[in-house]
């Protein structure tokens, strides 16, 4: 999988977003890098931006971005499942005649781990 932002500047946005520990920040780094650089996108960079002021995101995206697996966020951020029958989640009416649930899956920083003392208002 190859991710939409720079290591670089996901670096610099994660170092500047967050307040944690040094040794998590270096586990952070070493991750970023281990991943392999694709290119900057406008959906990347808007993932990135929405994901550091602490909002939910939806995990495929964040995904994308970063070049980390699914487990690696799990791990790493806030995770949150929703449920919902495909009768009444669904846009189009081929979505509504679907049988079974429609499950999505998003992260989010932690709250404690956001900029500026939690705020989530980024500078």
């Amino acid at each position: 999988m190859s991710r939409l932002i720079d290591s670089e500047i996901l670096k610099e946005s994660y170092i500047k977003s967050v307040s944690i520990p040094e040794v998590e920040i270096n586990y952070a780094m070493e991750l970023i890098d281990r991943q392999p650089t694709a290119y900057d996108s406008e959906l990347g960079k808007e993932t990135l931006k929405e994901f550091f002021a602490g909002n939910w995101v939806d995990s495929d995206r964040l995904q994308l971005a970063t070049g980390l697996s699914f487990i690696e966020c799990y791990s790493m951020f806030d995770f949150s499942r929703d449920a919902v029958w495909w009768s009444v989640a669904g846009k189009t009416e081929e979505e509504r005649a679907r049988e079974g649930q429609c499950i999505t899956t998003k992260f989010r920083l932690r709250p404690e781990r956001i900029g500026n003392g939690g705020t989530g208002n980024l500078k």
